[in-house]
């Protein structure tokens, strides 16, 4: 496939610091958890960078000094389970978690009763929780390759059209009423593949993520931000397995 991406256009970059460039840190944000990251330019404007997935605060490293030298005091996390960061023991990983730790780090830890945060991909959607989960610490935001927060009424009002809020990617969508319905289809469908690669020369496998929320539906298409979610998390998985939200555990305990 020929390279359609002329390098020669391609901004100047910053030199990358090697890998023992920065001292990793170390916080307890939970009982059995803590996270890694790093602290430069103390004193500065409190600056924290979200990665995404499959990403770890490395993504930044270019980063880290530049903002450092213009004024910011950044603080750069691996979120639970990431980099050099705990993993969670009873393996539980979502967008309210990863929230509700940073903010124990920047708040709790750090001392830090406002500050700013620049995020992408799974990072964006956490900084948007952050910002609405903890009113009046964030002061600044920018985000970029993420879900944008689902203000419906808000979109419409400002002649934005609904369907560009759409989900991208090389899988299926279904929609279910009831949480139990969508875990029965997975498991169905996993055990379906499973009998098929018993006889099959190639197996097949297949990675399914549920997500609990109330997807938009337009022209046959389904997006927003449940869908997004329920990628991710299908992404986290492997062939074979079928991977759930927090809160689809919940919704499904006992039945």
């Amino acid at each position: 496939m020929p390279d359609l991406y002329d390098h020669r256009l391609r901004p100047a970059q910053p030199p990358t610091p090697s890998a023992d460039a920065f001292t990793i840190h170390r916080a307890q944000v939970a009982d059995d958890l803590s996270l890694a990251y790093l602290h430069e330019g103390i004193g500065g404007y409190p600056l924290l960078p979200i990665h995404g997935y499959p990403e770890t605060k490395r993504i930044w490293w270019r980063n880290i000094k530049p903002l450092a030298s213009a004024g910011y005091e950044v603080i750069v996390p691996d979120l639970r389970g990431y980099g050099d960061s705990d993993l969670a023991i009873d393996d539980s990983y979502d967008i309210a978690l990863y929230s509700r730790e940073l903010h124990t780090l920047m708040s709790d830890v750090l001392g830090h009763e406002r500050f700013g945060v620049v995020a992408g991909d799974v990072g964006g959607a956490v900084a948007v929780d952050l910002l609405h989960r903890f009113v009046g610490v964030v002061d600044k935001l920018v985000y970029f390759n993420t879900v944008p927060p689902i203000l419906l009424d808000d979109f419409i009002a400002a002649g934005i059209d609904l369907t560009t809020i759409k989900s991208m990617g090389d899988g299926f969508m279904a929609s279910f009423g009831a949480a139990t319905r969508a875990l029965e289809c997975a498991m169905a469908i996993q055990k379906a593949f499973a009998a098929h690669n018993e006889v099959a020369e190639e197996p097949l496998r297949v990675r399914i993520g549920l997500s609990a929320g109330e997807p938009i539906a337009e022209a046959e298409d389904l997006f927003g931000t449940s869908v997004i979610l329920a990628a991710r998390i299908a992404d986290h998985a492997q062939g074979g397995q079928i991977m759930l939200a927090n809160v689809v555990r919940e919704l499904v305990a006992g039945k």
